[in-house]
């Protein structure tokens, strides 16, 4: 996490730029790698069993969630101002 896009950082982007050709909907990019960090700190916060924060589901629940909570925030933000 230096700055520098990685190779599959370019795949996505040019991924991302053949869709817009294909799509009016709008696509928003999102750097999504400190959201499973994120969860785990959560996880260990909130659920007790080791067994169950072992689950890796459980991580990317915790991740979409968070996810989706920083894009209704920006957009909750962006109304406001």
């Amino acid at each position: 996490m230096n700055g520098s896009k990685s190779k599959m950082c370019l795949i996505i982007d040019e991924f991302i730029e053949k869709l817009r050709n294909k799509t009016d909907t709008e696509i928003i990019k999102y750097d999504e790698r400190l959201s499973s960090k994120i969860a785990e700190t959560q996880i260990r916060e909130v659920i007790k069993s080791k067994e169950k924060r072992k689950e890796k589901s459980l991580v990317d629940r915790f991740s979409a969630s968070i996810i989706l909570q920083e894009y209704l925030n920006q957009k909750k933000n962006e109304k406001n101002n």
